[in-house]
Parts: C-alpha cells; sequence; structure tokens
C-alpha cells in the first residue's frame, strides 16, 4: 500500500486538541478541530508541508487569508455568456477580486 500523507501514521497521531487560529485572530470556535495546510495544496503546496489545527468556524478565514497571501495559480474564467469582451473581462475582474 502506497503510503499518502492522509493514511499515514503521522498525520493520524498528529495533535488535533485546540484552533490555533482562534488564539492569533480570536473569535468563537464551532465544529471539529481539522489539520489545514498553510501553503494549501489547491494553490501548489506540498503534501507534507506544514500544516496548523484550525476548527471549522475558522476555516473560511484561513482559506481566505492563504488566497491573500499566495494568491491563486490561474485566474478563475466566468462560465456565462456575456455580449460583450469587456463585459466578461469585467465579470472576471470580479471573480479574481481578493478580499
Amino acid at each position: 500500500m502506497e503510503t499518502t500523507l492522509y493514511n499515514s501514521r503521522t498525520w493520524r497521531n498528529l495533535s488535533r486538541e485546540t484552533c490555533r487560529v482562534a488564539e492569533l485572530v480570536g473569535g468563537e470556535c464551532a465544529g471539529s478541530i481539522s489539520l489545514h495546510h498553510l501553503y494549501p495544496l489547491s494553490l501548489g503546496g506540498a503534501e507534507w508541508g506544514r500544516t496548523v489545527e484550525c476548527c471549522q468556524a475558522h476555516h473560511p478565514y484561513l482559506e481566505a487569508l492563504a488566497r491573500r497571501v499566495y494568491g491563486r495559480r490561474e485566474p478563475r474564467r466566468c462560465h456565462r455568456q456575456h455580449r460583450t469582451r469587456e463585459a466578461r473581462e469585467a465579470c472576471e475582474r470580479r471573480l479574481n477580486r481578493i478580499g
């Protein structure tokens, strides 16, 4: 069986006790605690990269922060039909806006 990060003993034994994001930014925690990659895989991070404990309530905050810091690998494209090229470009600018 090929070992990947998520089925390894190391991953299973990592601490999942406290939401570290709440310690930094405050706010109420909710949901289960899971490990989140500091440099997300979706943005090109390494599978065995550094992780931080994060609750479900703070997970969107951490995702938004990662997008702001690391950016996207490829810009998002609009799937709608637009009458003009300018309208499509304006829509895609809105889709790719940070914050």
